[in-house]
């Protein structure tokens, strides 16, 4: 009968195991989705940006990120949320400004004001 208990309890162990691997793999290894990528006049750095994952349900807002590489080499991120109506991020919510010594992005969306995001470099 005590062997029966600890079947029992070790497949119920397990079985909690994996209903909480399944729920953080979930929030863990989100997708990412290339929205723009743009390169500067020198082609030495790039900026991309990702939608990360899919919006909030319902009518919630979008999480993406903005990485600027030198040479292919990630050196810089932000984090950008965008106040969208529940809607996937688009190019159209994006607006990058290359400089001399520096990049903007201006990220938009129907219940945001813009939002400014500046990577210097050199």
């Amino acid at each position: 009968m005590s062997s029966f208990k600890n079947k029992k309890i070790t497949w119920l162990l397990i079985g909690l195991i994996v209903i909480l691997l399944i729920v953080l793999s979930g929030s863990l290894f989100k997708k990412r989705t290339l929205i723009i990528k743009s390169v500067s006049d020198d082609n030495i750095h790039t900026v991309s940006i990702y939608m990360i994952g899919d919006t909030e349900f319902p009518y919630g807002s979008t999480n993406c990120q903005a990485v600027l590489s030198e040479n292919n080499k990630a050196i810089n991120k932000q984090d950008i949320i965008l106040k969208n109506d529940g809607k996937i991020a688009m190019e159209e919510n994006f607006a990058i400004e290359w400089q001399t010594d520096k990049v903007i992005i201006t990220a938009m969306a129907e219940e945001m004001y813009p939002e400014q995001y500046i990577f210097t470099f050199n």
